[in-house]
């Protein structure tokens, strides 16, 4: 078979995967946005469908797609919903630690399909040496979907190492947690990113990964640092959030007139011009985000060391994505006047959701500021 039909039909199964659920993501939308977070019954639909499973092992029974289906899955969802796409993102994401988590732990955790995981890793906490594993304590944010998950994944300090020392990994049930409600932001509100917090809970060694762990599982999506492949998810959702509006806007420009004139909005010159540099900024950036993670994935998979260079360009192609898409959804919600204003408009909702992924580390302004600073000193 043509290797890029062959591609072309892979991307085209999961696609079909997510049209299935399209009905029942904007059934939820508006409970979604009121309850911030996502119902039991969507997470088990999209649970079903194994979009959670899209990066765990095969030999864990996962799918391990390349980066490029990932992308067009969560840009086609966040078309649909940008907070019901973060939350699959990240716990999807989650499944690149399974390649190196103990063979045992890894069958225990993303062996069971019916598995979620959330969680953070920025560390949070710290654990003592016990036998047999570790204890546990600590408070983690933003751990979006952490009210869903089965698993939570808790980054900590080892208090018995000389000096700082890099964090670990661990993996907890989600039932030896509290959830801490505090997501009430202004967009992605659906995203549960809530907080959580563990005290003195015991984790055996084979649900703990060692700084610099060696691979369990092998494979090109997981040799390099787990950055190279979640970041472009994030670039993707991004310009999922913005087809979403520039699609809103149309639908609005086929019947909206402005005062004293005939014209509908998709009659007026100046209107057509913003609607196509809309386009124009969502399809450059999309065009540049995959051939980046393209040449990624061509690095990954030849199992040669990624260069500066090619670290460089995904960090730049995901906030280039972030940044235009956030453009593209300011040129249209302008573009809608009034109508774009109140609070259950689509448009104003896909406005909050993209500038909340622009906060993003990865897809903050200071990219550009570093990927410069690289192209100009070599650091």
């Amino acid at each position: 078979m043509n290797p890029l039909s062959e591609e072309a039909g892979e991307v085209a199964s999961w696609l079909a995967r997510v049209a299935a659920l399209v009905p029942a993501i904007q059934e939820a939308r508006d409970t979604v946005e009121a309850t911030r977070h996502l119902p039991p019954a969507l997470v088990a639909r999209l649970r079903d469908a194994d979009l959670y499973r899209l990066w765990v092992p095969r030999s864990l029974g996962g799918h391990e797609v390349p980066p490029h289906v990932m992308l067009r899955v969560v840009e086609e969802i966040a078309r649909h919903d940008g907070s019901v796409a973060w939350s699959m993102m990240a716990g999807a994401n989650s499944a690149l630690l399974a390649a190196r988590l103990p063979e045992a732990g890894g069958r225990e955790v993303f062996g069971d399909p019916l598995t979620v995981v959330a969680g953070s890793l920025h560390n949070g906490g710290t654990a003592v040496r016990v036998d047999g594993g570790y204890r546990l304590t600590g408070r983690w944010r933003l751990a979006s979907g952490c009210a869903e998950a089965s698993w939570l994944i808790c980054s900590a300090s080892v208090t018995d190492e000389p000096g700082t020392g890099s964090p670990h990994i661990f993996f907890v049930p989600a039932a030896e947690s509290e959830v801490i409600h505090e997501w009430d932001a202004v967009g992605l509100r659906g995203s549960g990113s809530n907080g959580f917090r563990v005290a003195d809970v015991f984790v055996p060694e084979r649900l703990h990964i060692t700084p610099g762990a060696e691979l369990v599982v092998d494979g090109p999506l997981y040799r390099s640092s787990m950055a190279h492949f979640i970041n472009p998810p994030l670039g993707a959702l991004a310009l999922g959030i913005a087809e979403d509006a520039i699609g809103c806007f149309h639908d609005l420009a086929q019947k909206k007139t402005s005062r004293g004139s005939d014209l509908t909005l998709s009659e007026r010159g100046a209107v057509q011009e913003k609607v196509g540099t809309a386009r124009s900024l969502v399809s450059s950036a999309r065009a540049y985000l995959h051939a980046a993670t393209a040449d990624l994935w061509s690095a990954a998979v030849a199992g040669t060391d990624i260069p500066h260079e090619l670290t460089a360009e995904i960090m730049l192609s995901t906030a280039t994505a972030a940044k235009n898409a956030a453009e593209a959804v300011r040129i249209v919600y302008t573009a809608a006047g009034s109508s774009s204003v109140v609070e259950s408009s689509r448009l104003a909702r896909c406005f909050r959701d993209v500038n909340v992924v622009n906060h993003h580390d990865a897809a903050s302004l200071q990219v550009f500021e570093r990927v410069g600073r690289y192209a100009l000193t070599g650091r």
